[in-house]
């Protein structure tokens, strides 16, 4: 099976305005939606529906690995565990990719994707970018990054 180079749907997972408004410019560079999930059942309803989608997960919020939490670490896995593939979901960190709570580090959960939250005129580009190569069938050719007039050669180990 493979992925078409633009996802059914983003499912955003996050609390953060300033994540609100890039997804939803990076899905419109993408022509397709945002869904931002406001609490867990929405999550399933959604992914329920739409399970070739993009979840964009912001990791970063150290209180969600309490239980009382609305998107509590283990219950957002186990949904996503239930409903999507590790490789459709995206880590969206403050910082650095290990500055992620706790609990998701003893998890076990794998993450294919890692993205920093960015501010910059151009992250929406730049992530519509590279979510259109990683979601493509042959998500290695990376010189889809690149202007049309870049020289991109291949090196023979």
């Amino acid at each position: 099976m493979t992925t078409s180079p633009n996802p059914s749907k983003i499912i955003l997972i996050s609390e953060k305005n300033e994540d609100e408004k890039l997804y939803a410019a990076v899905a419109k560079s993408l022509a397709t939606e945002c869904i931002v999930i406001k609490d867990l059942k929405i999550l399933i309803d959604v992914l329920s529906k739409n399970r070739s989608s993009l979840v964009v997960w912001d990791i970063s919020d150290p209180d969600s690995a309490e239980e009382t939490h609305k998107f509590h670490t283990t219950s957002v896995i186990k949904v996503l565990e239930r409903l999507t593939t590790s490789a459709s979901v995206v880590a969206l960190t403050d910082s650095h990719p290990l500055d992620i709570n706790k609990a998701i580090k003893t998890s076990g959960y794998l993450f294919h994707h890692f993205v920093t939250r960015a501010t910059s005129e151009y992250a929406a580009a730049a992530y519509s970018k590279a979510f259109s190569i990683v979601l493509s069938a042959n998500n290695f050719q990376f010189d889809a990054l690149f202007r049309a007039e870049t020289t991109v050669g291949q090196i023979k180990l």
